[in-house]
């Protein structure tokens, strides 16, 4: 089981951490619960017998909000599953529960968020190249909220700007990104150079 646990970068909801551990395979509900509410490994027990629906052999000063986070974790699984997002299998005598292509593709839009995109380039790494890499755009006003998204982008992708809609930097774009740029209906509004000289891209700055 991967494990998936909130860093100061991850602004995740409960939602989309229970969709990215899904993601990795189907998980019973208390592999779920540890992962978005985790304890002290000294609670474990105490949350899987709460999660189970018994009484617990010994309480520790936390079994209240164990308790309450069991239930708060209860319903947003059954709206989950009640939107389509995750549904519930059996193997043998253990209920499993896994994402739905709904849920998946629910779970990508989210990870364009602005809010979420460090996280995952967190996650990804981001890969640098010797060479200079120079991003233009020309996007319609039609289009000035997906435009602002992407100002956005190239700032987290360590990017600068160095002249209105140039952006030079030496962060590889990835492909998920490239692939939401076409998503969101502005790839064709977008070029992207990759030179090897510095004194070339001076020279191009001085043009421009």
């Amino acid at each position: 089981m991967k494990r998936i646990l909130k860093t100061k970068e991850d602004r995740r909801t409960t939602t989309e951490r229970i969709l990215d551990c899904l993601q990795d395979g189907t998980e019973t509900s208390f592999e779920i619960f540890r992962i978005c509410f985790p304890f002290p490994l000294s609670t474990y027990e105490v949350v899987r017998q709460i999660i189970a629906g018994k009484r617990p052999e010994y309480f520790d000063q936390r079994w209240s909000e164990i308790y309450r986070d069991k239930k708060r974790f209860q319903r947003l699984m059954s709206k989950l599953k009640n939107d389509g997002l995750i549904e519930k299998t059996a193997q043998g005598d253990r209920v499993l529960w896994q994402i739905t292509q709904k849920g998946i593709r629910k779970k990508e839009r989210a990870k364009f968020n602005l809010s979420n995109l460090s996280y995952y380039l967190q996650q990804t790494g981001k890969k640098k190249t010797k060479s200079i890499i120079i991003a233009s755009y020309d996007i319609p006003e039609s289009l000035q909220r997906e435009r602002k998204w992407l100002r956005e982008v190239f700032k987290l992708l360590d990017f600068e700007m160095v002249h209105k809609s140039v952006w030079v930097g030496q962060t590889i774009i990835p492909e998920f990104i490239l692939k939401e740029f076409s998503r969101r209906k502005i790839l064709n509004h977008i070029q992207i150079f990759e030179i090897s000289k510095r004194g070339t891209l001076e020279e191009l700055i001085l043009k421009n």
